[in-house]
């Protein structure tokens, strides 16, 4: 497990680390803990859905670490 991986300070993530931790999960996708621990804190920072990077990596087919940062940074809400 990383020293990423390992930092539940979600909130205090900047850009660089998320990008580390991204590449982390692109490098290890055999590696089960390390998909499910980053994405976790991925997804709780940018507030998606439980599966939102996994879908993005294995169904989606984005494998750069910028794209996947780029739509975990979209808002998808709806405002009315």
């Amino acid at each position: 497990m990383s020293a990423y991986s390992k930092s539940r300070d979600w909130k205090k993530i900047d850009d660089d680390s998320i990008l580390k931790l991204i590449k982390e999960i692109l490098d290890n996708l055999a590696n089960d803990s390390i998909i499910q621990n980053n994405s976790e804190m991925l997804e709780r920072k940018y507030g998606k859905p439980e599966g939102f990077v996994c879908n993005l990596i294995f169904h989606m087919d984005i494998d750069n670490e910028n794209l996947i940062l780029e739509e975990l940074k979209k808002d998808k809400i709806i405002y009315l």
